[in-house]
């Protein structure tokens, strides 16, 4: 039986073990607080008060996220319960309630971080932090709203080779720098900062051989002499970044970066297997009332697009349409495969490449044009492949075709799968700047297999900056007589 005496002992014990848990767990519960400053003073002094604040440490070792707070009126904050590490503190002030720590700045809101902070073990760790003030362009174009462009080179809008830049004062700013960093599509060339007291400054473009585009950022100097400034998170019409792009509207060259151009992935004037022999007729319809001239850009198989190509202009009458027949001879005065770029984006425009049958007549395939589009095209920087089925091997051979529609190289991983599902081959290629590959008999090339009943093509960007698009090609061994099968990108 239970004595009373035995029962308080057991309460004793159990109250001094909770005790020895909690103080434990309290001896590595650490905090970290300091003051925020803009200009070297409390943020009362200088901001009305903000609908949301919010501060967050990122644990360097696990990702793990700790909240605290921070006292607008007093300048500080606070993030209590941290176990002793390396931490990244984000800071966000702003009047959007949904937004918080650790999200990039966006016009009009206040934001600092400190980068790989250790914490502990002497407790509290004191860290004083400046804020800084986001930069509201206002020309060329507003920076509060999308960002035209793209973040691949050419990146941002196209403007004028000389333009003015402007932003709305920067508060307690007495002087300003913008830095103009020029690049290539594959390097940075040159830095160049433009002072001012002012809230403008002239921008000129295309001053260096080889530049492409370049990134602006302005930094404001207060009275203590220190940075007050940092550019915005900024939504471009494909991508997002924190760098504000542009690049020049005009050029002597082709461009990489076109949005607007449509691109046909296979066009040919050369013999094929057995008497075959392949031409492409190009057809480009103006829906519009006015005339249009585009240029047209031929770039020949497994060549630089940018270096090794032919161009040509053509005229498109209003409310009309124009066929080019054998297109690569007649119009760029050449032999062989490749592809074409039309760089009008208001022509409606298709093609057909076919052969004369020995019986008569003609038959053929037609390749529907590509304008960039990061969901339906692939490249390094996603997860996802280009996917397509019914490859065969026997009556039927299948043709592979990739073609870059952005104006920078890829290198490409070919796997081959059976209709279980099993590897059976894989080859690397590189596909060029604006050019096109294409693997005739892609299972006899990757896999050696005398026969091949269904299987499935996948194509993985591994390199590059460049965007793909695909195809393949089932071509009856009887006939010649091929079926266009598009891929389409998957996880």
């Amino acid at each position: 039986m239970r004595t009373r005496a035995t029962e308080n002992l057991v309460v004793f014990v159990a109250l001094t073990f909770a005790a020895l848990v909690l103080c434990t767990a309290d001896a590595t519960a650490l905090t970290v607080r300091g003051s925020l400053s803009y200009d070297g003073q409390p943020l009362a002094s200088t901001f009305s008060p903000f609908s949301k604040l919010s501060v967050k440490a990122r644990a360097s070792s696990t990702e793990t996220l700790y909240t605290g707070t921070i006292s607008f009126a007093a300048s500080t904050y606070e993030i209590p319960g941290l176990p002793e590490g390396i931490y990244d503190i984000y800071f966000l002030i702003t009047n959007t309630t949904s937004r918080e720590a650790p999200a990039w700045p966006l016009v009009g809101e206040l934001w600092s971080r400190a980068v790989h902070r250790s914490v502990g073990p002497a407790d509290p760790t004191v860290l004083d932090v400046p804020m800084f003030s986001t930069v509201h362009l206002v020309q060329p174009l507003d920076n509060a709203g999308i960002w035209p462009g793209g973040t691949h080179c050419p990146a941002g809008p196209a403007l004028p080779n000389t333009f003015t830049l402007a932003w709305d004062p920067v508060p307690k700013a007495v002087r300003y720098e913008v830095a103009v960093e020029r690049y290539s599509c594959s390097d940075f060339l040159a830095k160049e900062i433009i002072p001012t007291t002012g809230t403008s400054v002239e921008v000129h473009q295309q001053i260096l051989s080889g530049e492409r585009h370049s990134t602006l950022t302005v930094h404001a100097f207060g009275a203590t002499g220190t940075n007050l400034a940092v550019m915005p998170w900024l939504s471009y019409q494909q991508g997002g970044s924190t760098g504000t792009f542009v690049h020049p509207a005009s050029s002597p060259e082709r461009q990489p970066g076109s949005t607007t151009g449509q691109h046909i992935a296979q066009v040919a004037h050369l013999a094929g297997v057995g008497s075959s022999f392949w031409v492409s007729d190009l057809t480009l319809a103006n829906p519009t009332r006015d005339p249009i001239d585009a240029t047209l850009y031929f770039t020949p198989r497994g060549a630089n697009g940018l270096t090794a190509y032919r161009e040509a202009t053509v005229e498109v009458p209003a409310r009309s349409s124009r066929t080019f027949s054998d297109v690569v001879a007649t119009v760029f005065g050449t032999t062989g495969a490749g592809s074409i770029e039309v760089t009008s984006p208001s022509l409606v425009v298709s093609s057909r490449t076919f052969t004369t049958s020995s019986g008569g007549g003609t038959y053929g395939q037609g390749y529907p044009p590509v304008r960039f589009d990061p969901d339906k095209q692939i490249n390094s920087s996603v997860l996802k492949s280009l996917v397509g089925g019914g490859v065969v091997k026997g009556a039927f051979r299948t043709n592979l075709t990739l073609c870059e529609v952005w104006g920078n190289f890829v290198g490409v991983r070919i796997e081959l799968y059976d209709r279980f599902g099993n590897k059976i081959g894989q080859r690397d290629e590189t596909v060029p700047t604006y050019g096109n590959i294409q693997i005739n008999d892609i299972v006899s090339k990757l896999s050696g297999v005398a026969t091949l009943t269904e299987g499935t093509v996948r194509v993985l960007a591994t390199s590059g900056a460049g965007w793909v698009a695909g195809f393949l090609s089932i071509v009856d061994n009887t006939s010649d007589d091929p079926t266009t099968v598009n891929m389409e990108p998957r996880f």
